[in-house]
């Protein structure tokens, strides 16, 4: 359920398991630990794919966004701010990788 979208709270539901089992598997069993880390990193791989097919249509509202006349200064402003952080932020050949990976990878190297 996690891979496919889904939160640990509904996993645990449909599985009809305590969240504190949950815990205690994953802090004592390292193949559970690494099991439901993968499946956070197939979750996480999915959404940004359903992001990345909605990034352009969303580039093109900040854009109808910023270029409305009657659009609120403070709308308008939030807009020009969102772009202007994504259009500076360090690119991922200059940082090393994402932070995320940059964990996910930290994390694999300590369950080997």
């Amino acid at each position: 359920m996690i891979a496919s979208g889904g939160t640990i709270h509904g996993a645990v539901t449909l599985a009809n398991v305590l969240r504190k089992d949950v815990l205690a598997w994953r802090r004592d069993l390292p193949h559970f630990a690494a099991a439901l880390q993968q499946a956070f990193a197939d979750r996480d791989l999915m959404l940004r794919e359903r992001a990345v097919t909605l990034a352009d249509l969303a580039y093109q509202t900040l854009g109808g966004i910023l270029r409305d006349e009657n659009a609120s200064p403070s709308v308008q402003f939030k807009a020009a701010k969102f772009v202007d952080e994504q259009a500076t932020a360090p690119t991922p050949e200059r940082t090393g990788g994402t932070p995320r990976l940059q964990k996910m990878h930290k994390n694999a190297q300590t369950h080997r």
